[in-house]
């Protein structure tokens, strides 16, 4: 019997040719054709077998292996991909269960931050969710407005999209998938990965040198990561409304600060908490030219939308069903002179909603027109030092 092995690589695909009845082994490389690389396959499975005076019809077996797909994800190239989830939780995937590689280094890039599978002006919200424990619907089936915004997003930014649809909107992913453009791919959650679910818990931020800062990052205690919302909605009594970044905060840096995150908590009766936060006062310093962070906050939101600020530390505080409490955590102070920062990456800021279009030629110095960096006015502004102050 005789087996053919192809990888199929960025530059090269490589065959292997076995003829396990005679025990010999051959080997050979061809060129990858990037525009289709069945070509490219098709070829190399042709030279070989010539080389090796083998008819193709006699090969039982051809097994196929690629690190394209692994490339591209390496590299941060290939499809445009969007997602659709739940209202409220549009970073669970910049967020995931908030940890850092090297636990004690705050001059570390988190690659699912950093390049992201979804860049966050490609995450779109839906609303609708099920209230624990009864599982009854807080609003209307969400399918249309899904089907909807899917549909809008594609035509207005030509992306693919991943319908990371939670409860209920998971439900109808697959008919969301059906009916949104035939050309266009769409997978659920479940077929893209299992254990990507939104997280709740505490967090602080660190300020991450020669890289932006980490966004809502975690404490050094290896107990205080996130847990998922669906285990933590089954066993306690609040509601998990919402859990993202923080918009149009990220201190200006050559190197922004790290976004805090903001979570609100709905209790569906009547019970308690405890709080041991900080950062409510002083804001985190900007280092070597860089702004200083930005302050958290914890607010009581009333039954009748009366807020109340609390203080960073609450021993115990007594909450009414139908109270909500809302944490903003601190943002991480920027590091060196906004001025050098890239022209595109404050670009890429003010589409993902960390920074506010105001902030661009206050705080950065980059002129935008037309959704676009005007490289010669960005030049002129920059030789001007308006923002260096």
């Amino acid at each position: 019997m005789k087996i053919v092995g192809i990888d199929v690589g960025g530059t090269f695909t490589d065959l292997i040719l076995c003829d396990m009845r005679r025990g010999r082994i051959a080997t050979h490389k061809v060129p990858t054709t990037p525009e289709d690389p069945l070509i490219g396959v098709m070829a190399g499975l042709g030279a070989i077998c010539r080389m090796n005076g083998v008819d193709p019809a006699s090969v039982g077996h051809v097994l196929h292996g690629t690190t394209t797909a692994t490339n591209a994800v390496l590299e941060n190239q290939g499809a445009r991909i969007g997602m659709i989830t739940n209202e409220g939780f549009r970073d669970i995937i910049h967020i995931g269960r908030h940890q850092r590689v090297h636990h004690y280094s705050i001059m570390q890039e988190l690659p699912w931050q950093n390049r992201p599978l979804a860049a966050r002006r490609h995450r779109k919200t839906v609303r609708g969710c099920l209230i624990p424990p009864s599982g009854e619907r807080d609003r209307p089936d969400p399918e249309v407005e899904a089907i909807s915004t899917a549909r809008g997003h594609i035509a207005e930014k030509g992306v693919s999209v991943q319908a990371e649809l939670l409860i209920p909107v998971r439900r109808q992913a697959g008919r969301v998938r059906d009916r949104i453009l035939p050309a266009r791919p769409v997978t659920r959650r479940q077929e893209a990965e299992g254990t990507s679910r939104p997280f709740a818990d505490r967090q602080h931020n660190r300020r991450a040198a020669r890289c932006d800062g980490m966004d809502a990052v975690d404490t050094l205690y290896a107990n205080t990561r996130n847990n998922p919302v669906e285990d933590m909605e089954s066993q306690l009594p609040p509601r998990i409304d919402c859990y993202e970044l923080r918009n149009w905060v990220a201190p200006a840096g050559k190197w922004r600060g790290g976004v805090g995150s903001v979570r609100r908590f709905t209790y569906l009766a009547d019970e308690g908490f405890s709080i041991e936060g900080e950062g409510h006062i002083y804001p985190p310093w900007g280092f070597d030219g860089g702004r200083q962070g930005t302050t958290g906050q914890l607010n009581l939101i009333g039954r009748d939308g009366t807020q109340e600020a609390l203080m960073s530390k609450v021993p115990y505080h007594r909450m009414a069903a139908g109270e909500s409490l809302v944490a903003y955590g601190p943002c991480g102070g920027g590091y060196g002179n906004p001025l050098e920062r890239d022209p595109d990456t404050v670009l890429a800021d003010v589409l993902d909603d960390f920074i506010t279009p105001q902030a661009v030629d206050a705080d950065y110095g980059v002129i935008i027109r037309d959704a676009k960096v005007d490289v010669a006015a960005t030049i002129r502004c920059r030789s001007s030092g308006v923002a260096a102050g």
